[in-house]
């Protein structure tokens, strides 16, 4: 069984209204309720709809010192889980995050497809100000942890991942780093599109797997095209 992360970043200023307002997104809502949440060892929240969430039910733990943290598990496995920074500031360095986990088995069951995460995409890109997002294998992160991570920093010390994976979104603050021009050279993908002030990225359209040769190929050749060792070495 494949275990996948959807995971996507941003650094814009969130209020905490931002985490009602991404649950009632049509795809997130569809995947994730009725869902729970779990507030101890033996106990749980039901909630039938987005509409049923208020964070008045997230037990204080879950606060952090600048942030709230919390998961969502829908009845067939599947977990939405956030980050949202509680220090509204145009600096922030740590990321507020929205992230989808899944496995194979939801897409041969039909729960999770390729169409529906673009549509997660479509509709998260705008609502949550995503700046880099993408779909990812746990193992690939497994074997770069190996490696040495390559991140690209902009001149606040924001750090957006320097890798391809099955599906991506490079938002308008990484473009600006990135360089528009430098998706001339992708020819290795399925898909690519424009998609608000961004750019989606398909790599392939079967979902990617890490123990597959071919596979891993494909992804090397992909961050190959994109030049991506030229921005480490500037």
């Amino acid at each position: 069984m494949i275990h996948y992360v959807t995971r996507l970043l941003s650094f814009h200023p969130h209020t905490l209204e931002v985490i009602s307002s991404t649950l009632r997104l049509p795809t997130i809502s569809q995947l994730i309720f009725p869902a729970k949440l779990l507030t101890g060892m033996d106990s749980r929240i039901l909630l039938g709809s987005a509409k049923q969430f208020n964070l008045s039910i997230v037990p204080n733990e879950f606060f952090k010192e600048t942030s709230i943290q919390f998961s969502l598990y829908a009845e067939n496995g599947i977990e939405l889980y956030m980050g949202i920074s509680t220090e509204n500031t145009l600096d922030l360095i740590t990321p507020n995050v929205v992230g989808l986990k899944f496995t194979s088995e939801h897409i041969q069951a039909g729960s999770i497809s390729l169409e529906i995460l673009k549509s997660l995409f479509l509709e998260t890109v705008p609502n949550f100000q995503v700046h880099h997002g993408s779909v990812y294998d746990q193992q690939t992160t497994r074997r770069l942890q190996q490696l040495t991570r390559r991140y690209l920093k902009d001149s606040k010390h924001r750090c957006y991942p320097l890798e391809l994976h099955w599906i991506n979104y490079f938002g308008g603050p990484m473009l600006n780093l990135l360089g528009r021009g430098r998706f001339s050279n992708l020819h290795t993908c399925s898909e690519m599109y424009k998609l608000h002030d961004g750019i989606m990225v398909i790599l392939q359209a079967e979902p990617y797997d890490e123990s597959n040769p071919d596979h891993r190929s494909r992804q090397a050749q992909a961050e190959q095209e994109m030049r991506f060792d030229e921005l480490l070495e500037s």
